[in-house]
């Protein structure tokens, strides 16, 4: 089976790795039985250090932007609504081009993206604390996070009562009841009943 050939190969360390959302493939991975290692390259990661207020750092987004390469897009393989498929349904052929177009794109965003984080002194940030902490949150998304119910109840409760304390108040001063999410209502509570100083109105 492919499993047994690759594992040895994904699971030694001194064999370095490049991906894409590594912490994604860690999880999936590991749930077949296979703990990768030697990853040295996150090109999302990067991405978002590079560039912390781009909205997407997906591959097909960044691929693009760094490489000039249109993707082959998700819904080609699959659709879209009803009849949408998923990807263990669609022909080998068809998946191996995607899969391979993923991969080529990943190795080749690996030095323009190492350059980006030299230029802006990025470096040691992504070796030191982001390629570790990926491994770090894979972990902790694998093994759950214990939660104190009985406190976050307590806790609920507290706050539940702030509010309504606070609701109360605000009811008290308005001389009367009326829907505090609501815009409009509270608009007129604030402008026209208590006739406070509008310093600036905007349609919302």
């Amino acid at each position: 089976r492919a499993e047994k050939i690759l594992k040895p190969i994904l699971e030694i360390a001194s064999i370095e790795k490049y991906g894409q959302n590594v912490k994604y493939e860690m999880i999936v991975l590991k749930r077949h039985g296979i703990h990768l290692s030697g990853v040295t390259f996150d090109t999302m990661v990067a991405s978002y250090l590079v560039n912390p207020l781009k909205l997407n750092h997906n591959l097909d987004d960044i691929s693009f932007e760094y490489l000039g390469v249109k993707k082959i897009a998700t819904q080609d393989l699959i659709g879209t609504g009803k009849n949408q498929i998923t990807m263990d349904q669609v022909p080998l052929e068809r998946i191996s081009e995607y899969a391979c177009e993923d991969a080529d794109c990943v190795i080749r965003l690996v030095e323009p993206l190492k350059k980006l984080l030299e230029v802006h002194q990025l470096t040691k940030l992504f070796n030191e604390i982001e390629m570790p902490l990926t491994r770090a949150l894979a972990e902790i998304e694998m093994n759950g996070v214990a939660i104190d119910c009985e406190f976050l109840s307590q806790i609920s409760q507290e706050l539940g009562n702030g509010l309504a304390g606070l609701t109360s108040e605000i009811y008290r001063q308005a001389g009367e009841e009326f829907n505090i999410n609501s815009t409009k209502q509270l608009s007129d509570i604030l402008f026209t009943k208590l006739k406070l100083p509008v310093i600036k109105r905007t349609k919302t």
